[in-house]
């Protein structure tokens, strides 16, 4: 893929992930910059990759948030407290958040009649530097949420190169 393209792409990821996190989960972002060790290293994050193939290419979007941003996610979504969100709605949450986004970048960048499939989300928790690690180098898009680093990837290959 040209430089081009891959910085069209990022563009293009950056831009649905902050369309998402508005619709989705009535969080507001900005560009922010990436930094593998937060102001706070202590902050623990959660990700979600997805993996979609298609029209002869495939891929993996990974997001990553601190976990206390996924509970407000999953919050906001559900339309409960905090501190009143089970467990298994923060995964949930970001998982959702990582198919939208992968479906809404597919869709605008190869078009909306285009066939792909996602695999299910996966989820990991651990430090930003452990969780937003994808195969192929990908570099990070950053958005900032309340001066929160938001952390999106893309990894694009042709279909016979899948995972």
């Amino acid at each position: 893929m040209s430089d081009e393209t891959t910085m069209r792409m990022r563009n293009m990821l950056r831009d649905v992930m902050m369309e998402t996190l508005e619709e989705f989960a009535f969080m507001f972002a900005e560009a922010g910059e990436y930094a593998t060790e937060p102001a706070d290293s202590s902050v623990e994050y959660l990700a979600s990759s997805v993996v979609f193939r298609g029209a002869d290419q495939c891929g993996e979007v990974l997001v990553a948030l601190p976990v206390s941003m996924c509970a407000e996610m999953a919050a906001n979504v559900m339309g409960m407290d905090a501190e009143d969100v089970p467990e298994t709605a923060v995964e949930d949450a970001i998982r959702e958040w990582a198919n939208i986004v992968t479906g809404s970048l597919t869709a605008k960048w190869f078009g909306v009649n285009t066939v792909f499939s996602l695999d299910p989300p996966s989820a990991l928790r651990g430090a930003l530097a452990e969780v937003t690690v994808l195969e192929g180098g990908a570099e990070p898009v950053v958005l900032s949420v309340d001066d929160q680093q938001v952390v999106g990837c893309l990894r694009m290959a042709s279909e016979g190169d899948a995972r």
